[in-house]
This record gives C-alpha cells, structure tokens and sequence, in this order.
C-alpha cells in the first residue's frame, strides 16, 4: 500500500505498549489524533501528490474506526462490499476469513459514527470519480481483475490502481502507537466490553467465538442477531465516544 507521507512529530516514539496484544485506551486515543493530524498533513501537500495522500490518509482513518467499532479481523475483504452495510437498521455482515463459503460470517451492530462516516467517505469517493475519472480503476498487476473494494488505496506511483488495505497495511500505520498485532482490535473490544460489564456471552457471540451447535445466528438460536444488536449496541456507542472517533470530511 502507498506509504502516507508524515512528519516525524506526528510519531509515537514511545516503545509498544502493554503486554501481549493489549491496548492501553489513552494510546488508542493518541493514534486517533494521529490518523487525524495525518488527514489534516496531506490536505497541505500541492497538486496530485496531496490528493493521493490525502485519500490514503483518509481512507486509513475510516478503516481503522471500522475495525475498532466492529472486531472484524484484518482479512483482505475486510469492508469491501457497501451490500454487506445494512444502514436503516445499523448492522453489518462480516466474514472473518478470505474465502467464499459462509461458514465464518457474523452480524455484528453498527455505532452511529460509523454509520455518519460511512456517508461522508461515500461522498469524497464520488467526487475524486468525478474529479479524476482515471484514478483507482485497476487492480495490481498481482491481483488479477478484481471489483474496487469499498475502502482502498491508491497506489502512489500508477495512480490508475487501487489497493487493498491489508494487514501488514494496518501493522505499518499502528507502528510507533500501538502494537503491530493482527488482531488487537479484537482484544481491544474484549476488553472494553468486559470492563463495561457486558456479560461474556455476548463479547464472544460479538467476536464469532462459538463451538458447533451453538451458533448465536443459527435457526435455533435463542439470541437472534437484533437482540444481540440491542444489547451490544450501547457498549459499542460508550467506548467509540470515550476513544474519540468522530465523523470527518476529506478536508
């Protein structure tokens, strides 16, 4: 993925946090300011170099308040697809692994941010289209032909090509604030949601941590996904307003 340009003191240059892949809040509340101030740095970078620089930056923020509002893992489809938002009852279809059966997806509750940025980022999206018809249409040349996710990239050099956030992706733009893990955002939420007092049951039907037969989503499932929306709904809303997500524009 392109590297988004920064000034070093936009950097934590304290050591990785914690022990194991916990997440300490006050440092996740720092690297949301950092994904901010970076917004704020390629919206002065001139001519074509900002406006690469100013979506990747953009597109880093929105993603990484998905993940950490929804415990989706870093998988390469990880929000790629705008049908699996359902926005009048806030819910949304992941799928925890890269293949294509249904094995592992899972309907998780959408917080208000969420819904309020998936908007605005919609909207920068139609305008760089209208602004730049040529930008963003091809995949690399690794990839093969495939449908421009939702969230993306693009790529610096051959701006004609998007790119996927990956989870190396994700582990680069946490360094320096937070611990290069896979899934921290998972931990992160687990945490939270125990220490808010959601009881267990529903942190682990939140996350997709279920044995066979006890599916929460099956057909005999006495925890139908919009009760358990309802449940987890306010926890959810507690910790993104404590973190400091909130809605932007590509300024």
């Amino acid at each position: 993925m392109t590297r988004i340009t920064t000034p070093d003191n936009f950097e934590n240059k304290n050591p990785v946090i914690g022990f194991g892949p916990k997440v300490v809040p006050e440092e996740l509340r720092h690297y949301i300011r950092v994904l901010i101030d970076r917004i704020h740095y390629a919206s002065s970078i001139p001519g074509m170099e900002g406006m690469i620089q100013l979506h990747n930056a953009f597109a880093a923020y929105v993603i990484e308040m998905f993940f950490f509002t929804t415990g989706h893992r870093p998988t390469i489809r990880a929000f790629a697809n705008i049908h699996n938002f359902d926005l009048g009852r806030e819910l949304l279809l992941i799928s925890d692994k890269d293949r294509a059966d249904a094995k592992n997806t899972r309907i998780v509750p959408l917080v208000d941010v969420v819904v309020a940025q998936l908007g605005r980022y919609q909207e920068h999206v139609g305008h760089l289209d209208r602004l730049r018809p040529g930008w963003a249409r091809a995949t690399t040349r690794r990839t093969g032909a495939r449908t421009r996710p939702l969230l993306f990239a693009i790529d610096q050099k051959d701006p004609i090509r998007w790119q996927s956030f990956m989870a190396r992706d994700l582990k680069r733009l946490r360094r320096g604030c937070l611990q290069p893990e896979d899934n921290l955002q998972r931990s992160y939420l687990s945490t939270r949601l125990n220490e808010l007092g959601c009881p267990g049951a529903y942190i682990e039907a939140f996350l997709g941590h279920w044995h066979s037969g006890l599916n929460p989503y099956s057909i005999y499932s006495a925890l139908p996904p919009l009760k358990l929306a309802g449940i987890l709904r306010p926890y959810l809303e507690d910790i993104a307003a404590q973190d400091g997500w909130r809605p932007l524009d590509a300024f």
